[in-house]
């Protein structure tokens, strides 16, 4: 802009400079014009007096004008030239029709100027009539305007340069003022600095506009931090990739999923807007998604989204199942991005693969005792029992049916905590250590069938939860430890209190576990030793109620066992009395 001022203040000092140049020499040739004419008229008067005093042409005073440079000629009458100082009259053409002649024959003077283009010469004459009728012209000649222009052109030059000298620092210092104020504006706050009124409307308008992106780019934050919280707050993952595949935006749990940690990747330019859902880049170019995961099914899913269909696909990483949805979002030209969803399945495929596994041990569990029953009863249909085996036969129809009995209560109580529904249990206050005992007298008598004692030790300790329930799982634990116990065996149960935490255990002098069954001795229908089982009663769903319970009531299990040495589990409730659901008023 500075330049620009300069430029323009050095085209106005030049045509200023031309303009004066030309004004001056138009004056100047004015006022040679207007002394010449002046002077022409005096010396023609003066010449005309001394002719006419003379009594007649004075040829040798005419003569001596000649030298001086004036031009004098002198007419007769009818138009010939009896005399001219420029020339040889005898060979003049006559000078009757000149204008000059013809009014001084007239009026007794007149005047005339005529231009010479072959000597660029402005040429005035001036004619009086004599005393003895002849006419007499003087004539004298001036620089043209043209002229005039040329010939003060050198000094006009030198001036010019001159000028210029002096004029072209000035004028930079100028601009440099006037551009200075504008170059220190300050443009967040335009209305703050007004340098010149002619810039108010600009500063306003851009005030105004200031408002306007401050006000656009508070909702564009706005709006980002609320897609971030959503995004970044998401269990599913979330990517976004442009038409060429390139990573957009990936939330936190899509970077989980897909490893990006683990492969190294930084995000791209750092900004308020966050760091997280960055785009992905290397060197400054957005990575493309199969830089993240090469999966074919993958792939195969995001291009049947560029194509205008929804993808589905399912990928494993780190162990964990996903499902992958990708959606076709549309662009310009045809060519769109796609927004990819991740959704860990492997809870819902373990839990389906555990309900197929469940219905298949539910089905075999029950058409074990039922075959039992339905083979010992048509035997006696058909009279193939002998009258004293009767009674034999009708107690193992007996048996089998007190294990199909408790195999389907079993699966009913798993059925009610499967379904988390606290809202059906009553909670109250429980008293463990009495509880405890309760559940070694009601098993004293199988117990004492194989000589083991159970004995109870500790002191009270209260918790807040689902007596039944508390009951039920102290009574399993107990019951397995009975069982699985050696002949002549112990079984002790005991509660106490560590820093806080309250437990009950149940220990047994029995078989033990093999360190590897310790974790699935909890699973549904698990059994480490299935024929013993088999003639124990066991359902195999025992444990499994025991986990449930303990995990309603916010609890931990412990598990010591070795093989031929004995078992001790040990439930270990929260601090306080923090079950999920408080006593009811």
């Amino acid at each position: 802009m500075k330049n620009k001022i300069l430029r323009s203040m050095c085209a106005l000092l030049l045509l200023l400079l031309a303009a004066m140049y030309a004004i001056f020499c138009v004056v100047m040739y004015r006022q040679n014009v207007s002394t010449a004419k002046e002077q022409l008229r005096a010396e023609t008067v003066y010449l005309k007096e001394i002719l006419d005093g003379a009594g007649g042409s004075d040829i040798e005073l005419l003569n001596h004008l000649a030298e001086v440079g004036t031009r004098v000629t002198l007419v007769e009458a009818d138009g010939d030239v009896v005399f001219d100082t420029d020339g040889v009259a005898a060979q003049m053409e006559n000078h009757a029709e000149r204008p000059e002649i013809e009014a001084a024959m007239e009026n007794g003077w007149g005047e005339a100027e005529r231009y010479s283009d072959t000597f660029q010469e402005q040429n005035f004459y001036y004619a009086v009539a004599l005393d003895n009728g002849q006419i007499l012209r003087l004539a004298v000649s001036t620089d043209s305007v043209y002229g005039t222009l040329s010939g003060q052109f050198l000094l006009a030059a030198v001036l010019a340069c001159a000028v210029f000298l002096i004029s072209i620092p000035a004028a930079d210092r100028l601009a440099r003022r006037i551009v200075e104020p504008i170059n220190q504006l300050d443009l967040r706050n335009p209305l703050q600095n007004v340098a010149y009124d002619e810039l108010s409307p600009l500063l306003t308008r851009l005030e105004k506009q200031n408002r306007q992106i401050d006000e656009q780019m508070e909702a564009l934050r706005a709006r980002h931090a609320e897609f971030t919280a959503i995004t970044e707050n998401m269990q599913e993952g979330l990517v976004i990739l442009n038409g060429h595949l390139q990573v957009l935006s990936i939330n936190e749990s899509a970077r989980k999923i897909l490893g990006v940690d683990r492969h190294g990747y930084e995000g791209g330019t750092e900004g308020k807007m966050g760091e997280k859902d960055r785009p992905l880049e290397k060197e400054g170019v957005p990575l493309h998604i199969l830089n993240l995961n090469r999966s074919q099914e993958l792939l195969q899913a995001v291009r049947e989204a560029q194509s205008g269909r929804s993808g589905r696909c399912q990928i494993e990483e780190n162990g964990r199942k996903y499902s992958l949805l990708a959606s076709p979002v549309a662009g310009e030209e045809g060519r769109g991005g796609v927004v990819i969803f991740l959704l860990d399945v492997t809870d819902q495929m373990e839990a389906e693969q555990m309900r197929r596994e469940f219905s298949a041990n539910v089905s075999h569990e029950l058409k074990t005792p039922l075959t039992s029953i339905s083979g010992y009863a048509e035997i006696m249909e058909n009279g193939m029992v002998k009258a004293e085996d009767v009674s034999r036969f009708a107690g193992r129809i007996h048996k089998e049916a007190l294990r199909l009995i408790q195999l389907v209560e079993d699966i009913i109580q798993l059925s009610r905590l499967d379904e988390n529904n606290t809202s059906t249990w009553a909670h109250e206050s429980v008293e463990l250590l009495s509880l405890c005992r309760e559940v070694s007298g009601r098993l004293a008598s199988q117990a004492g069938k194989r000589g083991i004692t159970i004995e109870v030790s500790g002191k009270k300790e209260t918790v807040t939860g689902v007596r039944r329930l508390l009951d039920e799982m102290i009574t399993n634990l107990c019951d397995n430890a009975v069982k699985y116990n050696k002949d002549g065996g112990k079984v002790s149960l005991s509660v106490g209190e560590d820093r806080g935490r309250i437990w009950v255990s149940v220990a047994d002098t029995g078989i033990g576990i093999a360190p590897e069954h310790h974790g699935r001795i909890f699973e549904r229908f698990y059994r480490v030793d299935k024929s013993h089982s088999r003639e124990t009663g066991g359902t195999g769903l025992g444990l499994s109620i025991v986990k449930h319970a303990a995990a309603l009531h916010h609890a931990q299990i412990e598990l010591e066992s070795e093989e031929n040495k004995g078992t001790r589990i040990t439930v270990f409730f929260p601090e306080g009395e923090n079950p999920r659901r408080k006593p009811q008023a």
